[in-house]
C-alpha cells in the first residue's frame, strides 16, 4: 500500500480542490495522497503533502481544523454507521439459525471527532 511506504511524519494535511488539466480533473502537484474526505459544497479534498511541496492553491489544516470541517460537513451531510438488531425473539447460543436487521443510524459529532482522529493517528 501506498500509504504504509511513505514516510507520513514530515507531512502536512491539506485541503485541495482538483486542478483543471484539458478537461479532465487532477490532483495539484506536490499531493501525496489525497482524495479524503470530500466537502459536497466546495469540492474540496484532503490529503497530504511534505512540508516543503505544499501547493499554493492549497489550504494547511491542522487535525482540529480537520475535525472541525468534518462536523461542519457532518451536521450538514451526516455521516451514517450501520445498526444491527436481533431479528425477533431468541437467546445466544441457543443452537438456532437468528438473524439479524441492518439499518442506518446517523453519527455523533464525537463519533466523527474520533474518525478524524483515527485517520490522522493513522498517517502521521
Amino acid at each position: 500500500m501506498l500509504e504504509k511506504q511513505l514516510n507520513f511524519r514530515n507531512m502536512k494535511i491539506i485541503k485541495y480542490k482538483l486542478k483543471d488539466d484539458n478537461e479532465i480533473k487532477r490532483c495539484p502537484d506536490g499531493i501525496i495522497n489525497g482524495g479524503y474526505w470530500h466537502n459536497p459544497d466546495d469540492n474540496s479534498l484532503i490529503g497530504f503533502a511534505e512540508d516543503n511541496s505544499v501547493p499554493q492553491i492549497a489550504t494547511v489544516l491542522t487535525t482540529e481544523e480537520l475535525e472541525q470541517r468534518q462536523v461542519n460537513i457532518h451536521l450538514k451531510y451526516p455521516m451514517m454507521k450501520d445498526k444491527f438488531e436481533k431479528d425477533g425473539d431468541w437467546e445466544p447460543n441457543d443452537g438456532k439459525q437468528h438473524t439479524f436487521k441492518k439499518s442506518e443510524i446517523e453519527q455523533t459529532p464525537g463519533e466523527v471527532i474520533a474518525i478524524i482522529q483515527n485517520w490522522v493517528n493513522e498517517y502521521i
